[in-house]
């Protein structure tokens, strides 16, 4: 298992390498891609939650934002309440 590990390692380097400089970058393949930042109550917050609540909408996967499995829409129309890291449904 050990050698397997090893061998998907060296093949990401080569891969990480490759990319960069085909693409002319540097450093790791997601370095920038992703952050996080605080967003203050009020209008942006409300954008933000909407946007990562009706994706799974938009893109066709279920029929209502509450129907979405990884998603805050249900416990913020007060249908789960979000207890100790789990979900507990009303």
């Amino acid at each position: 298992a050990a050698g397997l590990g090893a061998m998907v390692q060296s093949l990401g380097r080569r891969y990480v390498g490759a990319f960069n400089r085909r693409h002319g970058r540097s450093g790791k393949l997601w370095a920038g891609r992703y952050r996080g930042t605080v967003v203050q109550p009020g209008a942006t917050l409300l954008e933000a939650l909407l946007f990562i609540d009706l994706h799974a909408v938009r893109h066709n996967t279920v029929h209502a934002a509450e129907d979405a499995l990884f998603c805050s829409a249900r416990h913020h129309l007060g249908q789960v309440l979000a207890v100790d890291g789990g979900w507990t449904i009303w």
